[in-house]
């Protein structure tokens, strides 16, 4: 089953369940992933779905950020579910030692200086795709450079 169809499937199941922030979630991210389709004029291949998915996620993660600063507490929690309900649809993340080898590769491969710390990112995101946030990778590329 596809994505959307999966995202078909449980917005039913929240309408008949009647939970309101799964629902509005839900439909947002159906909302994206249609305007990215007809914005492509296409259907979405599987990884442009995760791309969209992700940046909705980015979305919400910065808002919650903002969110915590001006110490807006009910918008907080509300905010942590959807993040929680829109993470379900992603694959899971690599984790830190997973995208360290992955990382290390791309380096050897480069060539371990600063300068190529473009290329470096171009590369580990091609590989990695939505299973790592770029912020995350950054960091990790960072300390291997430094070190």
């Amino acid at each position: 089953m596809s994505i959307e169809g999966k995202i078909d499937n449980d917005l039913k199941k929240a309408l008949k369940k009647r939970e309101k922030v799964r629902l509005s979630t839900l439909r947002m991210l159906k909302s994206q992933l249609k305007n990215e389709a007809i914005e492509k004029r296409d259907k979405l291949t599987e990884e442009e779905e995760f791309k969209v998915i992700g940046s909705y996620l980015k979305k919400l993660k910065d808002s919650l950020e903002t969110y915590e600063k001006s110490g807006r507490k009910d918008l907080v929690k509300q905010l942590e579910e959807e993040i929680s309900i829109v993470e379900a649809y992603l694959p899971p993340s690599l984790t830190s030692q997973e995208l360290r080898v992955i990382i290390e590769e791309v380096v050897a491969e480069v060539g371990k200086d600063k300068k190529n710390m473009g290329k470096i990112m171009k590369e580990v995101m091609g590989k990695v795709g939505s299973r790592a946030d770029g912020r995350r990778v950054k960091e990790i590329v960072d300390e291997i450079l430094q070190n």
